[in-house]
Parts: C-alpha cells; sequence; structure tokens
C-alpha cells in the first residue's frame, strides 16, 4: 500500500512509488496523497499487507507520517516512510528486506 499522509498534498511521489514498486512485480494498493491517518489505519486493518510505503514531501507533515508508521508497524505490517532524496531504488530495497 502506497500513501501520504493528510496535508502532504503532493499525489507524484506516491504514483512514482506505486509504479516502481510494480514494475517489481509487487501487488500496489495506491491510495494517492493528503490522506487522514484513521483512513490509512483502517485500511491497514482490512486488507493483509506486505508492506506499507507512505510517502513524506511535505518536512511539516515528518513526525505526523512518522508517528503512524510506528503505528501501523506496531500492529504487524512493515512500514517505510520516503522522504526527499530518497531514491526509488532505495525503496525497492527496502521493500524486499521488509519481507524478510
Amino acid at each position: 500500500m502506497v500513501a501520504a499522509v493528510e496535508d502532504d498534498h503532493h499525489a507524484l511521489p506516491t504514483t512514482m512509488a506505486a509504479h516502481a514498486l510494480r514494475a517489481d512485480n509487487w501487488h500496489v494498493h495506491h491510495l494517492g496523497a493528503d490522506l487522514p491517518a484513521k483512513e490509512i489505519l483502517a485500511f491497514c486493518r482490512n486488507c493483509d499487507l506486505d508492506v506499507v510505503v507512505l510517502s513524506m514531501t511535505n518536512p511539516m507533515v515528518r513526525s505526523r507520517a512518522d508517528a503512524l508508521a510506528s503505528r501501523i508497524q506496531k500492529a504487524g505490517t512493515p512500514t517505510l516512510v520516503g522522504g526527499p532524496g530518497k531514491s526509488l531504488d532505495e525503496l525497492l530495497e527496502l521493500a524486499r528486506l521488509a519481507l524478510k
């Protein structure tokens, strides 16, 4: 699953992450940008996910994205938080490692 938290309005990074994962043969739920944490958490609870990717382009939401990632991980799903300067190759490597 790929999404960006509320107040992170940039949909292009979530789209790029979703496309990169699909090209690497992942089945991806692309939820898009600017989603409230409760919606992301509900989706995670209702789906059997291997990994969650939270895109983060707005530095003002970094703490919110990290807090959400922590909640998702505590529920048992590996979660990655992207950010400026992170590459798609790095995303793919970390996603593969999350399965081990």
